[in-house]
């Protein structure tokens, strides 16, 4: 097969894992330590995607292009990579239970690669992610809006994009007041209307270059827009209002020192009001959402303080939350992906997670490239309020993606 051959072939794939970004078509394996107290968790299971084999299909068609690969570590790399493989090493031994820390490390492992691809190739990847992405962000609204508009889940083919069946009845559904009557809030094919959201946003984000071109761009758009309202995640709203006025005002640096300045001020406030310990007696009045969010804040605090050097293990703050605080019955992470770094793999996990973000930051300011930085920024602010980005497949794939390009070259 020629070169050009399997170039063609490598960036098809590619295509098609972009196409599929949002489907949740998935096989779950459920040991016993997937289980807490009799019940399975998602979270915790090991869990194949058919985005996972794409993934797995892209790696083969682009190793298969490279006739040697060589190996040119200066002494400070090598010394770097030995370090960190020793900590995920020792992350995984001392996690409460090491399976579910070894498969999320694999996990880890599969963005990286999808991030390394990325950077190496983005000067080709960002003319061709334009028409895949648009296309699963319009399958995706449009079934959002359908399932609005009925109040149910559709069914049928959509089943096997990773659409589960409810309707407003079905306990645990999110639902919000519209017009003084309680509606369903769209789920599309995602686990939850606040992920919905976030993908979209973001993958709007990096379409924006590219809305004046052509009519399916703005179509795109529109339908963005749409499905962002009506999934009614109000920090979704406040992050698009606030990306509205910065691109308003893009030409004034004072703003943008600003919002930056505001990003490190919030991730910094979630962490002290973490670790005050004081807000849990005097905000039992606040909604309920709020509430949950502020006492998984706290417990990640109490389980970092157990292993404040490498974490509580990758993957296993249910699993310590559960046994540290009894008490607690949310089966879920802590909604804020700086706390869950900390808790999950300490100090050092925490200092390498922002020292990415900085080298991110860094290149793209660099390389003047706004759209990434506004990208960047926006999943950083939305990663405050929850933890999809970190322990979702789809927003994963899609943070790996962004995060592949913050590091090219810009060529």
């Amino acid at each position: 097969m020629s070169k050009s051959s399997r170039n063609f072939i490598n960036k098809f794939v590619f295509q098609i894992l972009v196409f599929l970004l949002p489907t949740q078509l998935t096989y779950h394996f459920w040991p016993d330590w997937a289980f807490v107290y009799g019940i399975r968790v998602d979270y915790l299971a090991p869990v194949v995607y058919l985005s996972d084999l794409v993934v797995l299909i892209l790696l083969i068609t682009w190793l298969s292009q490279i006739k040697s690969i060589k190996y040119r570590f200066s002494l400070k790399k090598s010394v770097g990579i030995l370090a960190f493989l020793i900590f995920v090493v020792l992350n995984i031994y001392f996690a409460q239970v090491w399976q579910v820390a070894l498969f999320k490390w694999i996990k880890v492992a599969e963005m990286i690669f999808l991030g390394i691809y990325v950077r190496n190739r983005w000067h080709g990847l960002k003319k061709i992610i334009v028409t895949p992405l648009a296309l699963g962000l319009t399958y995706t609204c449009l079934l959002a809006i359908w399932q609005f508009l009925i109040q149910s889940t559709v069914g049928g083919v959509f089943y096997y994009l990773g659409e589960r069946s409810f309707n407003p009845s079905t306990p645990g559904i999110a639902l919000a007041n519209f017009f003084r009557e309680s509606v369903m809030r769209p789920y599309s094919v995602f686990p939850h209307p606040n992920v919905l959201a976030g993908y979209i946003l973001v993958s709007l984000l990096l379409l924006w270059p590219s809305v004046k071109e052509s009519f399916l761009m703005k179509t795109v758009l529109a339908l963005g827009i749409v499905t962002i309202v009506i999934s009614f995640s109000r920090i979704i709203w406040l992050t698009t209002v606030l990306i509205i006025l910065f691109y308003c005002f893009k030409k004034a640096n004072l703003l943008k020192k600003l919002s930056f300045f505001i990003l490190i001020s919030l991730i910094f406030s979630s962490l002290f009001f973490a670790f005050s310990g004081c807000l849990t007696l005097s905000c039992e009045d606040l909604p309920k959402t709020v509430f949950e969010r502020i006492i998984l804040d706290e417990s990640a605090a109490g389980i970092f303080s157990q292993s404040p050097i490498i974490g509580a293990g990758l993957g296993n703050f249910i699993i310590n939350l559960r046994q540290s605080f009894p008490s607690i019955w949310y089966l879920q992470p802590v909604h804020n992906i700086f706390l869950l770094v900390l808790a999950e793999t300490g100090l050092i996990g925490i200092m390498m997670f922002y020292y990415f973000l900085f080298l991110a930051f860094r290149n793209l300011k660099y390389h003047k490239e706004i759209h990434l930085l506004v990208t960047i920024i926006a999943i950083c602010f939305l990663g405050i309020g929850d933890h999809y980005w970190l322990t979702l497949q789809q927003t994963q794939l899609l943070f790996a993606i962004v995060l592949g390009a913050s590091f090219s070259k810009m060529g």
